[in-house]
């Protein structure tokens, strides 16, 4: 079966086609914030019981998480499809995780519809709040990858790159307080918390000349003082340090936290430093998974092309789960070339037909990979040894 997508399989994805670009379009149109994502749950977990699957919501102690399973009458392995449908602040599905909700439910469905329940279990894993929340490593942290043989999804981006490096990332919320004092009567008995963030923003743009080329720290200031005429005594700043492993981004965290002490002791203010989000492993693709998919998307009629050596991409909550279980999370066209993430740009790109026709496409690739796993015991030993080299 190497090589070749199924004629089953093709044929269950194209019968469930409509219904998910339906689904795609809808959660497009109706955004939601991670944590908060009850509609985009509802639609995708009505799908998945009406295609047999037996349904579990609020999961590892999130209202919008969920696993949908089916199969699994007799002992065999496991493959789970992750659905991300969280969108951005300010910007709705600029990511376009609408079409990897869609089109991780089509590929389960259309491989149990292919191969039905005695091959193995066959799983889609609901992950809310992948932009910055961590819901995969909540799950991780929970059990719910417990038993898993494989963990595919696919996500969007303007041209096809089946392994490509994702940095680790650790959130960081710094409050700097001061004392409060009129700016221009008294302005010796005020110290500014405003004064000790923007020493902190110096330094990172001093750190940044001693860093690695995949480093990356971005920062913005949540809150800043309420009056002109009067010394912040309050400023609150979120930071997002990465870098190419998670050891690497934990050893520039301690340095980054270092220099929000420095900042607070040269204006005398005090500062708080919190984490408030689990920290994202960087990206390992699984390669047996990786060649494979290759193969597949070859066929479909994609060109598949290589990352730089020293590219360096944005973070994902799947880095975590790739670290645990074999995993493979390719990227696929999605929007034509030069389309940034994380843009308008890519917000109207993923509504349109090209996109939805891309999904389909990875709809179809992932199914096959899946059928791979859960039937060919060669192919599956051979994923597991390459991931425990």
């Amino acid at each position: 079966m190497s090589g070749q997508l199924s004629s089953a399989i093709a044929t269950a994805a194209d019968a469930g086609y409509e219904r998910a670009q339906d689904i795609s379009r809808f959660l497009h149109e109706n955004p939601e914030l991670g944590f908060h994502e009850e509609k985009a749950v509802a639609m995708l977990t009505e799908w998945l019981s009406d295609a047999g699957f037996t349904i579990e919501t609020g999961i590892a102690g999130m209202p919008t998480a969920f696993t949908a399973i089916v199969g699994g009458e007799s002992a065999g392995p496991t493959v789970a499809y992750l659905a991300e449908y969280d969108a951005l602040a300010g910007l709705g599905h600029g990511c376009g995780h609408n079409l990897i909700a869609a089109g991780s439910c089509l590929a389960a469905i259309s491989l149990h519809e292919a191969i039905g329940d005695s091959a193995g279990r066959i799983m889609v894993i609901g992950t809310p709040a992948e932009e910055g929340g961590g819901g995969k490593v909540m799950e991780l942290e929970a059990g719910i990858f417990d038993g898993v043989d494989a963990a595919l999804m696919f996500h969007g981006a303007d041209r096809t790159i089946v392994s490509r490096p994702m940095l680790a990332s650790m959130r960081y919320e710094v409050l700097f307080r001061g004392t409060a004092a009129h700016a221009a009567k008294n302005p010796d008995a005020g110290r500014s918390a405003l004064s000790a963030a923007q020493l902190l923003f110096h330094a990172v743009d001093a750190m940044r000349t001693h860093l690695s080329s995949s480093a990356r720290l971005n920062g913005i200031i949540t809150s800043g003082g309420q009056a002109v005429n009067i010394i912040p005594e309050r400023c609150e700043v979120v930071f997002q340090v990465r870098e190419h492993t998670l050891d690497a981004a934990r050893q520039l965290g301690l340095w980054f936290e270092k220099s929000c002490q420095a900042a607070a002791i040269m204006t005398q203010t005090t500062v708080s430093v919190t984490r408030p989000s689990p920290d994202y492993a960087h990206l390992v693709s699984n390669p047996v998974l990786a060649g494979r998919c290759v193969d597949y998307l070859n066929e479909a009629g994609l060109t598949v092309e290589s990352a730089a050596p020293d590219e360096a991409t944005a973070s994902t909550d799947a880095g975590n789960v790739s670290l645990r279980i074999p995993t493979l999370h390719p990227f696929i066209q999605v929007a034509p070339r030069g389309t940034a993430s994380h843009s308008t740009a890519m917000l109207e790109a993923v509504a349109q037909p090209a996109a939805q026709a891309a999904m389909l496409v990875g709809a179809k690739v992932l199914a096959q990979l899946g059928m791979d796993v859960l039937l060919d015991d060669a192919f599956r030993r051979e994923m597991v040894d390459a991931f425990l080299t």
